[in-house]
């Protein structure tokens, strides 16, 4: 098992990650010309949604076309999304459309800088 110094340090030789609710933030045109905007400057993106597992064919569907590993794909089944992201080390980003939550995740996970969609 790792150290808490040993995983600090692979978090920082890590690239950073922006992650993305996937309805009506990653799903959208723009969206995913910001996604593919930040993979080219230098991010890991990665979708982390409210959707519940059931609704993994369609998500993987639509991944799929942008060139995004599938295994990127967190489901919370209708848990707050701070309670994801806070076991994914290296988040810098979170894009979202649902403001109540975007202020549970600056609430709770400070660092983590939060962009309305």
């Amino acid at each position: 098992m790792l150290n808490n110094n040993v995983k600090k340090y692979m978090v920082k030789l890590a690239k950073p990650i922006a992650s993305f609710d996937f309805k009506d933030a990653f799903d959208t045109f723009n969206g995913k010309g910001k996604a593919l905007q930040l993979i080219n400057e230098g991010f890991d993106v990665i979708i982390v949604s409210q959707l519940n597992e059931s609704a993994r064919g369609y998500v993987e569907s639509v991944i799929k076309r942008t060139g995004i590993p599938v295994s990127k794909i967190y489901f919370t089944n209708g848990q707050d999304k701070w309670n994801t992201l806070i076991k994914i080390p290296g988040v810098r980003r979170h894009y979202d459309s649902n403001q109540n939550q975007l202020d549970k995740i600056k609430k709770y996970l400070p660092s983590i800088q939060t962009i309305k969609t």
